[in-house]
């Protein structure tokens, strides 16, 4: 399928997407090269910023050699597409006002993946606020395939794609716990407990996920288990020096009392989402 535009894909595999199909960028410094410029479509980035993002303060005395050959490299694939590609990665020589050159790529944030990313993320949170859970999954599954470590190394070019990493992370945390919260009050405890041990099984989400299973299985009839879970979520707090909220003392004596009323209320009020 033609497109006006090449379309730069940063997630892994990284690549060059033009009409004829993707050519995958294998330099690091293309990569970097590729990645710093993308962050900021359309606007110069010069020379020494571009170095920087790339090799900080281990900048080879070639650097500004192996810059040129990079975006040597990825012009080529780039001439692939509809446009010239010196026009989408532009070279500017050195000025009063950019003593060292600089370099753009001028293509709309459209043609660039991990802005469609973001925008999908954006959109996720707003469903979740707007309690659309099933759009937000669907916007979920569709992250689920979007790889953020391609790059395999630590550029500062690429440390953009971790913050983005970690808001794709806060998005399936924030969607889970409402999805299992919602199952919870709706009397759904089978499919709130598998809920909550996917979300203890990850590591970011363990004390939630923790809390979760202590309410769900006391639901499901298992007071023992379910007193465990909060002995553990117990444990883990005074490990880490933190203080021990008010309300889980109120859930084990409701437990105790066996009081699903009660452990209801704490579960809707009190269990932080």
């Amino acid at each position: 399928m033609s497109v006006e535009y090449p379309e730069i894909r940063l997630a892994a595999p990284v690549a060059i997407i033009v009409p004829s199909g993707a050519l995958p960028v294998k330099s690091v410094t293309a990569r970097g090269l590729l990645a710093r410029l993308a962050q900021a479509p359309g606007q110069l980035v010069a020379y020494h910023q571009l170095t920087e993002s790339i090799w900080e303060e281990r900048e080879p005395r070639s650097a500004k050699s192996n810059l040129r050959t990079a975006a040597a490299s990825l012009r080529r694939a780039l001439g692939s597409g509809e446009r010239d590609p010196a026009e989408v990665l532009r070279t500017y020589r050195a000025s009063p006002g950019q003593a060292n050159g600089a370099m753009s790529l001028d293509l709309p944030e459209s043609a660039i993946d991990l802005f469609q990313v973001t925008r999908k993320v954006d959109a996720a949170f707003e469903h979740i606020r707007a309690d659309r859970l099933s759009e937000c999954r669907r916007l979920c599954r569709e992250l689920e395939s979007v790889d953020l470590t391609g790059f395999g190394t630590d550029l500062p070019a690429t440390r953009w794609f971790g913050v983005l990493a970690q808001r794709v992370q806060r998005l399936w945390l924030r969607m889970n716990l409402v999805r299992c919260k919602t199952a919870l009050l709706d009397g759904d405890f089978v499919v709130a407990e598998r809920i909550a041990v996917t979300l203890h099984r990850s590591q970011a989400a363990i004390d939630p996920g923790e809390a979760l299973l202590t309410v769900t299985q006391f639901f499901l009839g298992d007071t023992a288990q379910s007193l465990e879970h909060l002995t553990a979520l117990r444990d883990r707090h005074s490990a880490l020096g933190l203080d021990w909220p008010p309300h889980f003392d109120r859930l084990q004596h409701a437990i105790l009392n066996h009081s699903h009323a009660e452990v209801r209320e704490i579960a809707r009020v009190d269990l932080v989402l």
